[in-house]
Order: C-alpha cells, then sequence, then structure tokens
C-alpha cells in the first residue's frame, strides 16, 4: 500500500527532512511539498491537500499506485 507524506513547507514545528526521509524509506513512500502551509496544511490549504489524497486514492483504485 503506499504511504503518503505531505508537509508544509512553512511549518517550524517538524523539519522538512523529516517527510522526505520517511517517505524515501517507506516502500511505495510518496512525499509533497504544500506550498503556503505551515504545521496544519490540511487546514491552510485544504484543496491542495485533498486533490493530492484524491489523486493517490484514484491510483490506488485503477490499479496503478504501485509499480508493476
Amino acid at each position: 500500500m503506499p504511504a503518503l507524506f505531505l508537509h508544509g513547507r512553512l511549518d517550524s514545528e517538524i523539519p522538512l527532512k523529516v517527510s522526505s526521509t520517511l517517505a524515501a524509506l517507506a516502500p511505495y513512500g510518496e512525499f509533497h511539498v504544500i506550498e503556503r502551509a505551515g504545521h496544519m496544511a490540511h487546514q491552510e490549504q485544504p484543496e491542495t491537500v485533498n486533490a493530492l489524497i484524491r489523486s493517490l486514492l484514484a491510483r490506488v483504485a485503477a490499479g496503478t499506485a504501485l509499480p508493476a
């Protein structure tokens, strides 16, 4: 199963490197930076976060989220 790591570029609580490292370590990790968002990216940029989640779910439903 893919793992989606979303991180606000302006997050002052957790360094960006944490999410990028976790995504790199996860077998099917996917990392995205949410511009103009801090620690609460899902509240600050909900349209962007929702679009990324929907995109991943669509790929999972289509069977294209994981490498062949």
